[in-house]
């Protein structure tokens, strides 16, 4: 599957006492019925200390996003353990 638009994410802060930079963004996977579905994904880039201004945070972002964004991309599969086991079961 072709990506269809270079990603940029969202970058926003989260917390009171210890403040963090968290990064969203999507992904797309391929379910166990072959059908590609896209996944909203959350990763924690650094604390506000660590990234003090939301520019550089959104640098860490572009840093997670470079296998999404980049040409030879290919969505990933997923499916949950009793999928497999009815999988197997019915091939075995």
């Amino acid at each position: 599957m072709a990506r269809k638009r270079y990603q940029q994410g969202s970058v926003y802060l989260v917390g009171k006492s210890e403040v963090k930079w968290v990064g969203r963004y999507r992904e797309d996977v391929i379910g166990v019925d072959g059908n590609t579905r896209s996944v909203r994904r959350e990763v924690i880039l650094g604390s506000k200390r660590e990234l003090p201004t939301k520019r550089l945070a959104q640098r860490r972002m572009d840093a997670v996003l470079a296998r999404a964004n980049g040409l030879d991309y290919r969505p990933g599969r997923v499916g949950t353990f009793g999928e497999f086991v009815e999988r197997w079961k019915a091939e075995v």
